[in-house]
């Protein structure tokens, strides 16, 4: 799914990637990417908080070093399970 964001005046276009529900916070947060690789082939990646229940995807900053963390926790889980569904593809 794509969506696009207003930033400093300019529309700009993501692909989300995934949401998921923190119990620790009971929010809900996005990842998604803008697909411009840097100069070491990765992917652009943000996050940011999310309301699942809007029609249009309003996308606020995560401003609590708690809550990324929760986030960059469960993109690390994420991480993981990929790798371990990869090595067992081998």
């Amino acid at each position: 799914m794509t969506f696009k964001l207003l930033e400093n005046g300019v529309e700009k276009e993501y692909e989300l990637l995934f949401t998921f529900m923190s119990p620790e916070t009971g929010k809900n947060y996005v990842v998604y990417t803008d697909n411009v690789e840097d100069e070491n082939g990765n992917l652009g990646r943000f996050t940011g908080i999310c309301d699942p229940n809007s029609a249009e995807l309003n996308v606020l900053p995560i401003e609590s070093p708690l809550e990324q963390a929760i986030v960059d926790s469960a993109l690390d889980d994420i991480r993981r399970q990929l790798e371990a569904a990869m090595e067992g593809m081998l």
